[in-house]
């Protein structure tokens, strides 16, 4: 669930707020609640190894009332880490306002997270199939401040696609012109292993990609593919998430390309 600017802001979260200049709030994102479906078939993976238990227990068959009552508690585990059931994770929030965000854990702790104090952003999605079937989309967006403390946001918050997104664009917003800028002062703009420069990309594994030899730059399930001209094997396949503020790099990867080949 998502609420919208009319919801009242807790006190403290006002106050952090209002400390670290964070202007108005735009959002506020909760966890996600398990289905009834979900909860349901929870219950059944729970109560059915407990009555096999039971069963072997009126046998004397030990070892399998070990093994069912084993089952049981794993299953109820899930359970009690459904926000449905347990208040401190129900408690948790994400609070977003126009220069930055602030997380609550649940249990009272605030953490504030500017845009211009973030240091980087990766972020993971994957799209999960069984037998070809679509049975869920993962996410795992990690925050890192530039003094040190570093968040996950995951599929846990619903919403969590609109806030990842709200994040990336704030943080590429604020990143840019950073980057442009040590661009322009002939410094190399490092984004993990990859570095990007006026000469070319650069890799700590093959060299110097020049831009006038670049061919293409896509993401493919969840890979950035780089190709040099008239190459069929990637010059570089790396992993979306392992490229920090991955749209500040594809973005000056699609301009310096355009430059080099006159576009």
């Amino acid at each position: 669930m998502t609420q919208q600017m009319a919801v009242q802001l807790p006190p403290d979260v006002a106050g952090l707020a209002y400390q670290r200049q964070l202007g108005p709030h735009f959002a506020s994102y909760l966890p996600k609640r398990a289905s009834v479906l979900r909860l349901a078939g929870l219950g059944v993976f729970i109560v059915s190894p407990f009555a096999l238990a039971v069963l072997a227990a009126v046998h004397g068959v030990w070892l399998g009332t070990l093994i069912g009552v084993g089952f049981g508690l794993f299953f109820g585990s899930f359970l009690l880490r459904a926000p449905n059931f347990n208040r401190k994770l129900a408690a948790r929030r994400v609070y977003v306002f126009e220069h930055g965000f602030i997380h609550a854990d649940g249990s009272g702790a605030l953490a504030d997270y500017r845009w211009d104090a973030i240091a980087w952003l990766t972020q993971r999605i994957t799209n999960r199939y069984v037998n070809g079937i679509h049975v869920g989309t993962f996410y795992v967006y990690t925050v890192a401040r530039k003094d040190g403390p570093v968040l996950k946001l995951t599929e846990f918050y619903d919403g969590i696609a609109q806030l990842g997104r709200t994040i990336s664009e704030q943080v590429t917003r604020d990143k840019l012109p950073g980057a442009v800028a040590l661009l322009q002062q002939g410094q190399t703009v490092g984004f993990g292993d990859l570095g990007i420069s006026t000469a070319g990309i650069v890799s700590t594994k093959h060299g110097l990609l020049p831009w006038t030899e670049l061919d293409e730059v896509k993401v493919v399930q969840g890979y950035v593919k780089l190709r040099r001209a008239g190459k069929w094997l990637p010059w570089s396949n790396k992993p979306a998430a392992a490229i920090p503020n991955l749209y500040v790099f594809l973005t000056l990867a699609d301009q310096l390309q355009r430059a080099a080949h006159g576009g």
